[in-house]
């Protein structure tokens, strides 16, 4: 009977050893494939930081809600804002409740950009000063300028609106 135990801790051990092996044989193959997803996902956020970075056209990134997340430089030299002022302009500007977008018209067509279309708007002169004495957010003196926008939404796979683009034309 003893040798009969001993054969099946034999077995026992050796299936244990082919469990573990392939454990670590699965586990290795893992570590590869997330290191290269890691790659991959660091060089694509790399190539988008450096498209909005350098573009010579001002962007403004807006959340489905209306507020600004994220401009590139080109954006700071169109409205003439001081960067120290963004983080103020993040929380407190909310473009779905502009009243000089109300005021200019062109209002229907943002809402139409946020429902999820994508839309052109015609050259209009934006008094930036304004808007920012509307929400209590101190800068110096401002320019008016004139420009065209385009906005288009960002949309899931299941077509829900993420986020939404607008590139400036002065």
């Amino acid at each position: 009977e003893k040798p009969m135990d001993y054969i099946l801790f034999w077995k026992i051990a050796v299936g244990t050893l082919c469990v573990f092996s392939l454990i670590l044989f699965w586990n290795h193959r893992l570590k590869i494939a997330v290191k290269r997803q890691t790659a991959d996902i660091k060089i694509k956020e790399e190539r988008f930081r450096s498209m909005m970075e350098q573009s010579p056209l001002p962007i403004a990134i807006y959340s489905p809600e209306g507020f600004i997340t994220q401009v590139n430089p080109a954006w700071f030299e169109l409205w003439s804002i001081p960067k120290e002022a963004l983080p103020e302009i993040f929380a407190k500007y909310n473009i779905l409740e502009d009243q000089q977008v109300v005021d200019l018209g062109i209002m229907p067509l943002i809402k139409r950009a946020f429902s999820g279309e994508v839309i052109n708007l015609p050259p209009i002169k934006y008094d930036t000063g304004k808007t920012l004495r509307d929400h209590d957010i101190s800068a110096p003196k401002l320019k008016k300028p004139w420009f065209e926008g385009h906005f288009y939404p960002v949309k899931s796979s299941e077509g829900e609106v993420l986020y939404i683009v607008a590139m400036y034309e002065e």
